[in-house]
């Protein structure tokens, strides 16, 4: 028999978290790759307003506490955290934190190095969103 144990009664609804963390960052990902921003001041504003609930203005520029807090953005704290569910929506959605969250606040990345990014980030992804929004 393949299943050694019971399933959970208690199983977590990782699909809704994804499915929020797809609506959050699709457009604006797509945004970027597609050439919206002609500008880092431009693309550093827009990042800023999307990221402004994660970052702590009293310590601005400390990149990982922002990734972290965006991460968990729509994971709630009953959540289980040890689960494979758990760490795959975990790695993916702090891979688009830490993507767009490097495009505010990494100061030596230009325009064309954050398109290129975010371009190769949504190849990882393979979102069906991104080939919805194409059509």
């Amino acid at each position: 028999m393949i299943l050694t144990r019971e399933p959970s009664r208690h199983a977590f609804d990782w699909k809704a978290i994804t499915d929020k963390s797809i609506s959050q960052y699709s457009s604006v990902l797509q945004d970027i790759a597609g050439g919206k921003f002609s500008t880092m001041h431009g693309l550093r504003l827009g990042m800023e307003q999307l990221l402004a609930p994660f970052i702590d203005y009293g310590d601005y520029y400390n990149i990982t506490s922002t990734v972290e807090r965006c991460r968990e953005e729509f994971i709630p704290i009953s959540a289980p955290s040890n689960t494979l569910s758990s760490k795959a929506v975990r790695h993916v959605t702090g891979q688009i934190c830490s993507t767009l969250t490097s495009a505010l606040l990494d100061f030596d990345l230009q325009l064309e190095n954050v398109v290129n990014n975010v371009q190769e980030l949504i190849l990882y992804l393979e979102w069906t969103a991104f080939a919805h929004r194409r059509n």
